[in-house]
C-alpha cells in the first residue's frame, strides 16, 4: 500500500505549532521560514513539486521545523520535484518523527514495510505506524489493523477490528471494505470478540 501524501492544508494548519518548536532562530528568520513554508505548501498544492522542494529547503535553512522536514521526506521518498532519494527521505523523516510528526512516522513505516532505503522490517514498520496511529492518523490506524489481521490469531484479529474501526471513524476510505471482510472472517471462523 502506498502512503498518502501529506495534505498541504493539514501541513499549513500545523505550521504555527511546528515553527514554534523550531531550533532557536532570530524572529526574522522564523518569519522568513514561515513565509517560505507557506509558499512551498502552495507550490505543492499546485503540484509544482520542484518549487515546493526549493522553498522547503530554504525554509529549513532559516529555522528547523518538523513539518518542513516531513514535507521534504515526502518529496524525496516519492521523487516529487527532486530525484528519489531514500537516504534523504530517511534523514528528514527520522528527524520529523522524533519530534512527533505523525506523517513522518507513517512514511517511516512505509519505508520499513517495503524496504525503501532500509532493510524490510515489519516490527519496525509496526512501531512507526503505532506511533502515528496513537495520534489518530487514519492511514497508520489502517496499517496497524492490517498488520494485526495478518497475524491471524483471534486476539490479534479482534485488535485489528478495533484499529480498522478507528481508521474508518477518522476518515480512511480504505478501512470500511477491510473491516467488512474482517468481520465476515471473524463471524465464520471465530466467535466475534468485540
Amino acid at each position: 500500500m502506498r502512503s498518502p501524501k501529506p495534505s498541504p492544508t493539514t501541513l499549513t494548519a500545523i505550521l504555527s505549532l511546528a515553527l514554534s518548536q523550531a531550533v532557536i532562530a532570530m524572529p526574522s528568520d522564523l518569519e522568513a521560514a514561515k513565509r517560505l513554508y507557506i509558499q512551498g505548501a502552495r507550490a505543492f498544492q499546485e503540484q509544482n513539486y520542484e518549487d515546493a522542494a526549493e522553498l522547503y529547503e530554504e525554509s529549513l535553512q532559516k529555522a528547523w521545523s518538523e513539518a518542513v522536514a516531513a514535507n521534504l521526506c515526502n518529496l524525496h521518498l516519492y521523487g516529487l520535484g527532486v530525484k528519489k532519494d531514500y537516504q534523504a527521505a530517511l534523514r528528514h523523516c527520522e528527524a520529523a518523527a522524533s519530534a512527533g510528526n505523525a506523517n513522518a512516522a507513517v512514511m517511516l513505516g512505509e519505508m520499513h514495510l517495503h524496504g525503501r532505503g532500509v532493510a524490510p522490517d515489519l516490527a519496525k514498520a509496526g512501531e512507526y505506524y503505532l506511533s502515528a496511529a496513537k495520534q489518530d492518523h487514519p492511514h497508520a490506524q489502517l496499517m496497524i489493523g492490517l498488520i494485526l489481521w495478518d497475524s491471524g490469531t483471534p486476539l490479534s484479529m479482534a485488535k485489528a477490528k478495533k484499529w480498522l474501526r478507528m481508521a474508518k471513524a477518522n476518515g480512511s476510505p480504505e478501512a470500511d471494505p477491510y473491516l467488512k471482510l474482517l468481520e465476515d472472517q471473524l463471524s465464520t471462523t471465530y466467535s466475534d470478540t468485540k
